[in-house]
């Protein structure tokens, strides 16, 4: 429910990225030609700028939020930071 509100308010607004983790609302975003990121995604490009430690920001994701990821993505995500 809430990625088709957050979808239908990006056509709104004429975004070209939008942030959605739900696999079905990523598909949908994806066949109306949206740049599609994910939570893990903005962490990723904080962690690359320099500006937030993305380690910490999963561990407090998983830890306090209902946020859940496979333990394969856990892994591959934590591999990219290095």
């Amino acid at each position: 429910m809430g990625e088709r509100y957050a979808i239908q308010l990006a056509i709104e607004l004429g975004a070209k990225t939008i942030l959605v983790d739900d696999f079905e609302g990523r598909r949908e975003a994806l066949d109306r030609g949206f740049v599609v990121t994910g939570t893990l995604g903005v962490l990723l490009e904080a962690y690359e700028a320099d500006l937030y430690d993305a380690r910490h920001g999963l561990e407090l994701l998983t830890e306090r939020t209902n946020f859940r990821i496979s333990r394969q993505v856990r892994r591959d995500f934590l591999a990219t930071l290095g």
